[in-house]
């Protein structure tokens, strides 16, 4: 299967620092950790650079499966990147801050995947709660039962949190 994700730099290689071209992708692809629901769709901007090639994504579109946080069921969270841009070098730098975030071109097939660069921005992208929906009513704190689905029969017990009750009842 051909990788979608995978740009031919190849025109690019001789050209002068500036040169750009631009790519479409669309499809369904395999990201690791991530479960995505819909195609990976978006634009990439490649520029020629000394080091190597700025490579940036814009618009890229998605929906990834995640576990509400409330009711723990799955589902489909749209995901948008704006734009995102990295480094992708010809030749190992000398100094690298950070090696897992050093991008390298693939020089025995003289293109640049940009699978792990949106992997991890997708994961960027994810809301700090993970909720179905703003309507979600979780799960009952004394069966389990989802009440999205199904109404529980357990008593409803106040568990509002009231520091100064006792106080109240000293000034009578």
């Amino acid at each position: 299967m051909k990788n979608v994700l995978a740009f031919d730099i190849s025109k690019l290689l001789d050209k002068t620092t500036g040169t750009s071209d631009n790519y479409s992708f669309e499809g369904h692809m395999d990201l690791e950790g991530l479960k995505l629901k819909t195609p990976l769709r978006g634009r990439v901007e490649i520029m020629r650079i000394e080091e190597g090639f700025n490579v940036k994504a814009i618009d890229v579109t998605t929906k990834v499966e995640l576990l509400c946080d409330k009711c723990l069921s799955h589902y489909a969270q749209p995901v948008k990147v704006e734009d995102t841009e990295r480094i992708f070098f010809l030749n190992r730098p000398p100094k690298a801050e950070d090696a897992a975030d050093l991008f390298m071109v693939d020089k025995k097939h003289l293109s640049v995947d940009v699978s792990e660069l949106l992997r991890q921005e997708i994961i960027l992208h994810f809301p700090i709660s993970s909720v179905c929906s703003k309507s979600c009513k979780g799960l009952c704190e004394f069966c389990g039962k989802n009440k999205n689905k199904s109404k529980c029969t357990c008593r409803e017990v106040s568990t509002a949190y009231k520091p100064l009750a006792k106080l109240k009842e000293l000034l009578k």
